[in-house]
């Protein structure tokens, strides 16, 4: 008995450490590409990375189990694999691909056919009843008692035909204590995995937040400034064009002035959510930079195509009704566009001249009357032969 107690526990140290490893992973991978996150799709794929992930840690244990009584030790883990995953995960897509690729793997590296066939039931059939319980408007806890306490008549007549336990009297302690460890090492992994996605998303958002406007949910200047770098010095060594649009909303001190700065607040707010519903190119970042001071990046867009996409923004605003403002006092922005697009002669030395480019032409949407884009080709002393008119 203390043989099999001591395999369960040397189980549960290696699910921990594939635990460790996917929470160091994922942490990771939010730290240096936090933006796959915030997409849909790519969302998607690591969650099928995940699954897989542990689809392939079950399938090991499938191959640590092929000798003597430590089967239904592993067995023990697999189903931990998908009381954990149907639990935790808010989509069951993880939770599937594991439990494919466990039965999967059985008929692979299991010799006996029709012990295939009873272990991927067997597998299944705990599957889908952690996926109702998952489902039960309840706590954590109780869906974990719940899914656990379900596990019992599986491994009562799995662990019988794997295990050296026999169903008699003298063997009750022994069941006993095995199903007390099980459940103390379910427990214990729950907790973990738990721990390791909390803390991971809270780290996430705190370096998120430090990255975000509060008011806009827009990149902030700080991350704004970081992104210009990368996006300047990637279109400098690949020659490809990178658009540059600053605006800002026109009149805005007297909209403060008149409504009061918790309106203009919601004003910028929701001038933010009219920018994320526009459909903006592939890689364009939005940020705020100032009071009503916005800035977006444009990767691939050569001047014509950021002037284009910047009044588009324009007319946007000038159109949507935004409250305290009546159909007099419409919203207008003014906006300035430069773009460096080397092959076609706007040549910048560095990011800081596409920027002051970009102001300058913003200026002189202003000085032109505001609501209105104007466009600078190169550099801030061709100003005069080198305005695009709206």
């Amino acid at each position: 008995m203390w043989n099999l107690l001591e395999s369960i526990g040397a189980s549960a140290a290696l699910f921990l450490t594939a635990q460790f490893f996917h929470g160091m992973l994922l942490r990771t991978l939010r730290e240096k590409k936090p933006h796959l996150f915030e997409r849909p799709a790519w969302n998607q794929l690591i969650l099928y990375g995940v699954g897989i992930y542990y689809g392939l840690l079950g399938a090991y244990f499938i191959y640590r189990a092929q000798q003597g009584f430590e089967y239904g030790i592993y067995t023990d883990m697999l189903l931990n694999i998908i009381l954990i995953f149907n639990l935790l995960s808010t989509t069951k897509k993880p939770a599937n691909i594991a439990v494919v690729l466990i039965i999967l793997f059985k008929f692979l590296l299991a010799p006996n056919a029709l012990d295939q066939v009873v272990y991927a039931a067997f597998i299944l059939a705990y599957h889908l009843i952690c996926m109702e319980i998952s489902y039960l408007k309840t706590s954590f806890w109780k869906k974990f008692l719940f899914a656990k306490l379900s596990m019992i008549p599986f491994m009562l007549l799995y662990l019988h035909q794997k295990v050296p336990l026999s169903y008699d009297v003298t063997t009750l302690p022994d069941w006993v204590s095995f199903f007390a460890v099980s459940f103390f090492v379910s427990f214990v992994l729950f907790q973990a995995i738990l721990y390791v996605d909390s803390s991971n998303k809270m780290a996430y958002e705190l370096k998120r937040s430090a990255l975000r406007d509060p008011l806009t949910n827009l990149a902030n200047y700080r991350h704004f400034e970081t992104l210009f770098t990368d996006y300047f010095l990637n279109a400098k060594h690949h020659l490809t064009p990178l658009g540059l649009i600053i605006f800002d909303i026109d009149y805005f001190k007297q909209v403060n002035d008149t409504y009061g700065h918790q309106a203009g607040n919601t004003i910028l707010s929701l001038l933010s959510v009219s920018l994320k519903n526009l459909s903006l190119p592939k890689g364009t970042v939005a940020a705020r930079i100032g009071g009503e001071e916005f800035a977006i990046l444009v990767p691939q867009a050569t001047l014509v195509e950021t002037y284009e996409l910047a009044e588009k923004i324009r007319q946007m605003v000038a159109e949507t009704p935004f409250p305290f403002l009546s159909e007099q006092t419409r919203l207008t922005i003014s906006c300035g566009v430069a773009s460096f697009d080397q092959t076609n002669g706007a040549y910048f030395d560095t990011k800081t001249q596409l920027f002051e480019t970009a102001d300058q032409a913003l200026y002189i949407a202003k000085e032109h009357g505001r609501n209105q884009v104007a466009a600078l080709f190169n550099r801030t002393e061709q100003v005069e032969n080198s305005t695009i008119s709206p």
